[in-house]
């Protein structure tokens, strides 16, 4: 999804023709890319927190578990 929208983002702002571009729309072209970079940031930002929530619930249910990690691990 997120290509799909960057190859967008280049077709609409002209990325194939940036030495055609006068300063206003280059200007206007480097404002839209720094925000989707930024929507990217965020969206990457909140993927790592959910990542290490999983991670710390994962460490908290082994920490807690008469099971060892192996037998947790082969699904026994």
């Amino acid at each position: 999804q997120l290509l799909r929208e960057l190859e967008a983002l280049c077709v609409e702002v002209g990325f194939g023709s940036l030495r055609e571009l006068d300063d206003a729309e280059l200007a206007t072209c480097c404002q839209r890319v720094a925000e989707f970079e930024s929507q990217v940031s965020t969206l990457r930002k909140q993927l790592f927190a959910d990542i290490d929530s999983l991670s710390k619930e994962l460490v908290r249910r082994y920490r807690t578990s008469t099971s060892s990690v192996d037998t947790l691990l082969d699904g026994r």
